[in-house]
């Protein structure tokens, strides 16, 4: 998809019964506040499908927005190193930065690449050493009983039970029934599920 036009994009995903957004570094606007947008934009969307379903109104088919960002291959790594172009280029994919164990050059690379991305803004180390995020990461997460490895569905426990497999014995037909004397075994298993 990444040589789509956005017209194309847009019928692919249109086609597919979604509501298409497309954020593009390449465009003029600033790919944050796009992407700002495209968020709020979908929030909304959603909300409203939700209102309507609820309101008892029969919702068909509703385009639920998909957010499609086109960015440039590799674009929040290491842009370049030693004359080799890395973003927007197959070059992207591959580890250039591959020796820091015993380049001071590569690990400096790497060190400027993680370092872009400001983590100690995000996170104290309390005097224990635990890593803990600050208090507007924090407002993003959802409760603890909320998250997904940590719901009771996950794991089971209380709801638990065991399946109810119905005795193969009785659904075969076995080697004494002839070829094409034999049924199907969904058959057989239809009057036990009635």
């Amino acid at each position: 998809m990444g040589r789509m036009s956005h017209e194309e994009l847009d019928l692919e995903f249109r086609g597919l019964g979604y509501h298409p957004i497309i954020v593009d570094d390449q465009l003029d606007t600033d790919v944050f506040e796009q992407m700002t947008a495209a968020m709020d934009l979908s929030y909304d969307m959603i909300n409203d499908i939700q209102r309507r379903a609820r309101s008892g109104e029969d919702v068909v088919k509703p385009r639920w927005p998909v957010i499609l960002m086109r960015t440039a291959k590799g674009w929040t790594g290491t842009s370049e190193y030693d004359g080799k172009k890395l973003e927007g280029n197959c070059e992207s994919h591959q580890v250039i930065v591959n020796n820091c164990a015993k380049d001071k050059g590569h690990l400096a690379a790497l060190d400027a690449w993680l370092a872009s991305y400001k983590f100690e803004e995000l996170v104290q180390t309390t005097e224990t050493g635990e890593l803990v995020f600050d208090k507007d990461i924090m407002s993003l997460m959802p409760p603890k009983d909320l998250c997904c490895g940590r719901q009771r569905l996950s794991y089971g426990g209380e709801v638990v039970r065991a399946l109810a497999n119905p005795d193969l014995t009785k659904l075969g037909y076995g080697a004494e029934t002839p070829r094409g004397q034999r049924g199907f075994s969904m058959l057989k298993m239809q009057p036990m599920d009635a």
